[in-house]
């Protein structure tokens, strides 16, 4: 991965490690995804379908409706010309590989289990971290699966209005990839209105003196999993 614009990128790409076992990349994407939330968002590319839905497509699945609405008028040249000044689904489809943003699904034991297919399974980051051959790879597994094994809530959660902004980091493929245009956008938008910037808020009262120790030995997890997370965009970032 590459940084750009000063942005902090990375994400896991679909080399060595998605080869090395079943769909490790989609499963460490995931851990980030589902642990991330409550302490270090990030912008990942599951995020950044739901924001150009939101943004540019009037909350359709692609820009044909909003195409209809710009270009009620218009020829079909034109309607070309304006779909390439837009943020498409193509350029979505074209960013990510496909795993990406999809929700990986453990199944039961049931008939379910025959009907899902392989690549919407988590694999096992435990045995992962125990198999892969390359020292990096399992160091990311290793990593993954202790952000997965944390105990994270809600508990800090902020009561503020507006579209939330505060992503830590800015998952992104490749240099000048869709991702930052869209994370971009959604910044000009809610700076002109309501949004939140902060993860989270805690109120301590001054006459409890337990209090503040209190939430220290609260955060001790988080701090854990905001060291985690930063370790493993390093690595991804770097290609392993």
């Amino acid at each position: 991965m590459r940084v750009p614009r000063g942005r902090v990128a990375g994400g896991p790409q679909p080399g060595s490690v998605e080869r090395s076992h079943a769909a490790p990349g989609a499963t460490v994407l995931q851990v980030l995804r589902q642990k991330g939330r409550y302490v270090y968002p990030l912008f990942t590319p599951d995020i950044a379908d739901d924001v150009a839905s939101y943004v540019y497509w009037q909350g359709e699945m692609d820009e044909e409706a909003a195409l209809d609405m710009m270009c009620e008028d218009a020829d079909d040249a034109d309607r070309e010309a304006m779909r390439e000044e837009m943020v498409t689904r193509k350029m979505l489809d074209d960013a990510y590989p496909e795993w990406a943003g999809r929700w990986l699904v453990q199944p039961g034991k049931s008939a379910d289990r025959r009907r899902r297919p392989p690549e919407w399974r988590p694999c096992s980051l435990r045995r992962a971290a125990k198999t892969l051959t390359d020292p990096h790879q399992r160091q990311i597994a290793a990593d993954a699966l202790a952000l997965s094994r944390l105990t994270l809530t809600d508990d800090f959660h902020p009561d503020i209005d507006g579209e939330y902004i505060g992503f830590g980091a800015v998952l992104s493929w490749e240099e000048g990839d869709v991702t930052t245009r869209i994370y971009d956008d959604l910044l000009n938008l809610a700076h002109q209105s309501e949004y939140c910037d902060r993860m989270g808020e805690v109120l301590i009262p001054l006459d409890d003196p337990g209090a503040l120790h209190a939430w220290f030995l609260r955060m001790g997890q988080r701090f854990e999993a905001i060291a985690l997370i930063d370790r493993l965009i390093h690595a991804l970032c770097h290609g392993h």
